[in-house]
């Protein structure tokens, strides 16, 4: 999936399942959800526009997985606000978001890895509390193992400059693993008035994780 996310291409996303799993398993830390699955795929790009408005690539990206090309197939990790939300690493890469300030980690729980999306909350101080005391209590107890953590909203995580951004576009941040645990940022642009799905990629990164969590 990463290497199919072509900076200066189109994407029109659907809507995201981000609701909780309807039974989650009790066996993870207090707070700490695994999400099943959430398969998706990127389709091959159709160009559009024309010599006087600017031809340009647009992919669908659909529910289910791409019938030919698995490099095409993503999952995707839901953002469960007061919670975090888990998946484990072994199979097709992950996308999450959108984000706003979560911090983003790969960690081992019962001899598996897992990626992690910590739900901190701009519009909830108990949420942001809740995700942030499930991450520090499951360490302390050593329930999980940390092996990296980022979060990619800090000035040090994004590109310099405009983050490749043009002129009037809107914003949009989501998160990324590979299949070896790397986490990567995926910035969006969006015009204004234009087709409410449709994103172009502006930059995609590959952050600088550190070991734990330490501005908590």
């Amino acid at each position: 999936m990463i290497n199919k996310l072509v900076v200066g291409r189109f994407l029109d996303l659907p809507h995201f399942n981000q609701q909780p799993p309807v039974n989650p398993d009790a066996a993870f830390p207090t707070d700490f959800v695994c999400v099943p699955d959430r398969i998706y795929n990127i389709r091959e790009s159709q160009t559009h526009g024309n010599i006087f408005t600017g031809r340009h690539k647009v992919s669908q990206v659909q529910a289910g997985a791409h019938a030919l090309k698995g490099h095409r197939t993503f999952r995707w990790l839901p953002w469960l606000p007061g919670k975090v939300a888990c998946m484990r690493l072994q199979g097709p890469e992950i996308l999450t978001g959108r984000m706003t300030g979560c911090w983003l980690t790969t960690f081992t729980f019962n001899g598996q890895r897992y990626a992690g999306h910590v739900g901190t909350d701009s519009n909830s101080a108990e949420n942001t509390q809740r995700a942030k005391d499930a991450w520090r209590n499951a360490m302390a107890d050593y329930a999980i193992t940390c092996h990296q953590a980022v979060k990619p909203t800090a000035n040090d995580q994004l590109p310099p400059g405009n983050m490749g951004l043009a002129p009037n576009e809107g914003f949009e941040l989501y998160g990324a693993w590979g299949q070896d645990g790397s986490v990567y940022s995926l910035i969006l642009g969006a015009q204004p008035g234009g087709n409410a799905q449709r994103r172009r990629i502006a930059s995609v990164v590959r952050t600088r994780p550190n070991m734990d969590i330490h501005e908590f």
